[in-house]
């Protein structure tokens, strides 16, 4: 289930003989299975946006809301797991984060959250953090706050990856 050419010929078949009628059902057993499946993440989105969407490729608000909490069930599932949150950016690469403040909200919930064993598991998240990056960098008043969780994520949380943090903090002062 994690191979491209399957997955590719998979969505040529589904598109060419209209087979969606199933499809996020399957997708689902999926991801229930290995939440850390990104080739099923992908095909969850292919198939909402070809089901879902209008002409304009816009989705309705419903369904960006029912896939919110569908991809929030995973991020407290597996709080480092990347499929989920690059969902939602994937989900909203047409609309603005500030329309739907539940993930905003979520987000900065879970960046504090205390377990009642103690344990912080959101606290130096990398993706949780990348989230609220591009949550943050939309807005004005927030912008500043991207800019220091990218400055946090280079230089402690995902190290790694410092120069595309350094990359994302000079694109937000554009």
């Amino acid at each position: 289930s994690k191979n491209y050419h399957a997955w590719s010929h998979r969505q040529w078949v589904l598109k060419r003989f209209d087979l969606w009628q199933d499809e996020l059902d399957y997708v689902d057993v999926l991801l229930n299975e290995d939440l850390r499946n990104n080739s099923a993440w992908n095909q969850r989105w292919y198939v909402i946006q070809n089901t879902k969407a209008s002409a304009d490729g816009n989705l309705p608000d419903n369904v960006i809301d029912k896939e919110i909490l569908y991809a929030q069930s995973f991020i407290e599932k597996a709080p480092h797991n990347e499929s989920p949150y690059n969902y939602l950016v994937g989900l909203l690469r047409k609309r603005r984060f500030s329309d739907f403040p539940s993930i905003r909200s979520h987000a900065e919930v879970l960046r504090f959250k205390v377990l009642p064993n103690g344990s912080k598991p959101y606290v130096g998240c990398a993706p949780l953090l990348g989230l609220l990056v591009f949550i943050y960098e939309q807005e004005n008043d927030t912008k500043e706050l991207a800019i220091s969780i990218c400055e946090e994520l280079g230089e402690k949380h995902d190290k790694i990856r410092r120069k595309y943090w350094k990359y994302r903090i000079e694109k937000i002062h554009t």
